[in-house]
């Protein structure tokens, strides 16, 4: 029994560091790949950080659900620091995530 316990061992290390290193090094994979409309939002957010204060991002219900002109006059008229949203949303996403 001792031996099955070290071999399963040996394996599920073995395994874990061969997953580790092919995903974070050979594979990686970002959350927008294979989604261009996705990958050139995220690039046009990245590109300049001081641009915008929220960023919304998720599936259709965000795309749908969220106006960013809207919610910064909701925003701006109780707040004395003026800020500005980003619609990242995307029709089309492999794990929809949906955060504020």
């Amino acid at each position: 029994m001792k031996k099955f316990i070290f071999q399963f061992l040996g394996f599920f290390l073995i395994f874990s560091i061969l997953s580790f290193v092919t995903g974070k090094f050979l594979l990686p994979q970002k959350i927008y790949w294979g989604n261009q409309m996705y990958q050139c939002k995220v690039n046009d957010v990245t590109a300049d950080t001081s641009k915008y204060d929220i960023a919304f991002f998720g599936s259709s219900r965000i795309a749908t659900g969220i106006r960013p002109a809207l919610f910064d006059s909701i925003i701006n008229l109780s707040s004395p620091s003026k800020i500005k949203s980003y619609n990242l949303r995307c029709y089309v996403n492999i794990r929809p995530i949906q955060i504020v």
